[in-house]
């Protein structure tokens, strides 16, 4: 495999800018609330990219199809994925969240090889299995810090296991609009614009401003996590586009490990790094390797 030089530092930095937003959720809701997290990390989201779009003014790609498929998209990644992987940071850590967040690639291809039929292959067969004995061995060794020898699975890994689905469930409508031939930030700003209208209607009924987040406790840190993952975005999408898979995922799949180096040096108060844990991550990111080389 020729590896992209260009595409792979897009994909590794991508990969680190992940890292520094799940450590700054982390840090933020040791006191603030991830639903305040969500809600100011989708306003930077929108904020960033729906101007952009104007670039692409008067054609921006988009028809029935491809809104519908991005609104879904927004539902279930931008929306519920970020609320679930807010919270299960706060409840579990990111240093555990985060691998278990990476499994969303699992549920994807799951998707496509049983509704979209999808071929499947022994190398895609080999990267689900390495992948789920990751995930497992993280979510063991999450619970086992909880309860000791007996491993009893509890609220808090409800959480990052949400988020994996939901996230999961997210890429085949972004596959679907994409492949319509939308281009990748009008795509994205419909996302950002249904979850932050989804999460701002809650807050409404609620009797709360949409805005009220940025008065709370841990705002700059929220804010500093929705540029993190603004950028993030841009950087990956930037690699696939001029790129293949197979060199990108290998280099954007070590969020997980940036994290565990994040949370050893900034996060040691928070964060507890075990070697089942270090071991779970790498297998995670082989498996994530593995299965997206092969989608």
């Amino acid at each position: 495999m020729q590896i992209d030089i260009a595409s792979a530092l897009l994909a590794t930095l991508s990969a680190v800018f992940f890292a520094v937003e799940i450590s700054l959720i982390r840090k933020s809701t040791v006191k603030g609330e991830p639903i305040d997290a969500a809600m100011i990390t989708m306003w930077i989201n929108l904020l960033i990219f729906a101007p952009l779009t104007l670039f692409y003014y008067p054609d921006f790609g988009l028809k029935i199809k491809t809104i519908l498929a991005f609104t879904a998209a927004g539902i279930f990644g931008s929306f519920l994925a970020r609320i679930c992987l807010y919270e299960g940071t706060k409840r579990v850590g990111a240093s555990k969240s985060s691998p278990i967040l990476k499994g969303d690639l699992l549920i994807a291809s799951l998707v496509g090889l049983i509704i979209l039929e999808e071929p499947i292959t022994s190398g895609h067969i080999s990267g689900i299995l390495v992948l789920l004995a990751g995930v497992i061995l993280v979510s063991y060794e999450m619970e086992k810090e909880k309860t000791g020898s007996n491993w009893k699975p509890k609220i808090g890994l409800l959480y990052p296991f949400g988020a994996m689905i939901f996230s999961g469930l997210s890429r085949p409508f972004a596959k679907v609009g994409l492949s319509a031939g939308t281009p990748v930030i009008a795509g994205l700003t419909v996302k950002f614009f249904v979850a932050t209208a989804i999460l701002s209607t809650y807050y409404i009924k609620k009797g709360n401003s949409p805005l009220a987040p940025f008065k709370a406790r841990g705002r700059n840190y929220f804010i500093g996590a929705g540029i993190a993952t603004s950028i993030g975005m841009w950087l990956i999408y930037s690699a696939l586009r001029s790129s293949r898979v197979v060199v990108v995922m290998p280099f954007w799949s070590l969020s997980p490990l940036f994290v565990l180096v994040i949370s050893y040096f900034f996060l040691k108060r928070l964060e507890s790094i075990s070697g089942k844990l270090i071991l779970g991550t790498i297998l995670v990111i082989i498996g994530t390797t593995l299965t997206g080389i092969f989608m």
